[in-house]
């Protein structure tokens, strides 16, 4: 049986002190990989993540 990657989900940081705190504990409680990525860095699609998350910034 082949193995199932974990969900990965796209976080977007805007504001370099609104990190993933606690996001990032639950989420690898989870088996859930998160890749995190500066505001001006999003990518063009959300194509090949399951899940984007925003932070901070408002």
């Amino acid at each position: 049986m082949p193995e199932v990657a974990p969900p990965t989900v796209l976080a977007v940081q805007n504001d370099p002190d609104s990190g993933p705190a606690r996001f990032a504990g639950w989420f690898a409680d989870e088996g859930v990989r998160l890749v995190v990525v500066d505001g001006d860095d999003v990518p063009e699609s959300p194509r090949g993540y399951d899940g984007v998350l925003l932070l901070g910034g408002g």
